[in-house]
């Protein structure tokens, strides 16, 4: 659409498939005007486009501000929608915007994207009780493996702890050197799987996988993102954890009489 031609005019594609009309048709618009009078006015269609939400795809036409007050035959407008470059500040925005109308005694409401679809809010704390939930079980079934598969090694080689012990080792030593062995497990572990997810969300980006979401007329490309900060903190989290969880069964075995840990099975 452009503001310099009046009567271009953008249709959904649904009214244009419905209405056999493409890009250059001449058409009437016809609408009741503010004061309730039937005005009709010619116009071109400038372009087609596709309305995200499935109800109203057949229903939706786009036009430059002067036309659509020529055929209602108003100069007034009944919203202004802002658009702003971060989402963080729309509170701050509102406030300041109510603020300046109201000192102008200027009789507008403002309200926020989210105010006037609570649908989306709604979705949106569903998704993240769902998202919320599948990170508690995954993060239970990781640590509760991590546990697992330390625990176990350290204690199947008690008999070398007592070795150890045997050559002169203190326990401390061999709480050390558990936790240096765990640790660079971690290590290792964490860039196996960053190499994984790197390499899966490659593909994913070669592949561009489509999916349709309900109530949406189109397929739109399967999106992954990578974000360093939690790809950094899930890093720190499972070395820290696997030089944690080797120090407990550690001291455990190296407590033990040297007698009785090279005589354990």
């Amino acid at each position: 659409l452009e503001d310099s031609i009046s009567h271009g005019a953008g249709l959904s594609f649904g009214l244009a498939e419905k209405l056999h009309l493409s890009i250059g048709s001449d058409v009437i618009a016809m609408a009741p005007t503010v004061d309730g009078r039937v005005n009709a006015l010619d116009m071109e269609v400038f372009q087609t486009f596709s309305v995200p939400v499935e109800e109203l795809n057949d229903k939706v036409v786009e036009t430059p501000l002067q036309f659509a007050q020529s055929l209602y035959d108003t100069d007034n407008v009944d919203r202004m929608t802002i658009l702003l470059e971060d989402n963080r500040n729309v509170d701050l925005v509102k406030e300041k915007l109510q603020h300046e109308l109201d000192k102008h005694n200027v009789d507008m409401e403002v309200k926020s994207w989210q105010e006037q679809n609570p649908f989306y809010t709604k979705v949106k704390k569903m998704f993240d009780v769902i998202f919320i939930f599948v990170f508690i079980a995954v993060f239970i079934i990781s640590v509760t493996s991590v546990v697992n598969t330390l625990s176990m090694s350290v204690i199947e080689r008690t008999r070398e702890i007592g070795t150890l012990r045997a050559l002169g080792l203190k326990r401390s030593g061999i709480v050390r050197l558990f936790a240096m062995e765990s640790a660079m497990l971690g290590i290792l572990g964490g860039a196996l799987g960053f190499v994984i997810t790197t390499a899966i969300c490659s593909l994913v980006k070669i592949w561009q996988p489509h999916w349709m979401p309900p109530n949406i007329v189109v397929s739109i490309p399967l999106e992954v993102y990578l974000v360093p900060s939690y790809l950094g903190a899930t890093f720190l989290f499972l070395v820290l954890l696997s030089a944690v969880v080797a120090v407990l069964p550690a001291r455990k075995a190296a407590g033990k009489r040297i007698v009785d840990a090279l005589g354990h099975v």
